[in-house]
């Protein structure tokens, strides 16, 4: 959360043909990767700054870089909204 804000962890946008289309029941969708960031939960600058884009965060010294947005600004990219912060050094 950033204020009032749902804050989100962007992947890659959706190639246009799967953006409104319907699944089958047995076709299966790859899971989204697990996000686990080092970092002190009570200090999130230790694992977070600033964009220079409007309300947009990235992560620092991670092994796995994100982008984080508000989630009502997601159009077509994947997306996750809850992610594991483990203590780090």
């Amino acid at each position: 959360m950033y204020g009032p804000l749902v804050m989100t962890a962007c992947f890659e946008d959706a190639p246009r043909e799967q953006w409104y289309r319907h699944f089958a029941a047995d076709e299966k969708q790859k899971a989204a990767p697990t996000l686990q960031f080092k970092g002190k939960l009570e200090d999130p600058s230790s694992w977070l700054e600033f964009s220079r884009n409007k309300l947009t965060f990235r992560t620092v010294g991670q092994t796995q870089a994100a982008t984080f947005i508000p989630l009502s600004s997601v159009v077509h990219e994947r997306y996750a909204v809850y992610h594991e912060v483990l203590h780090g050094q």
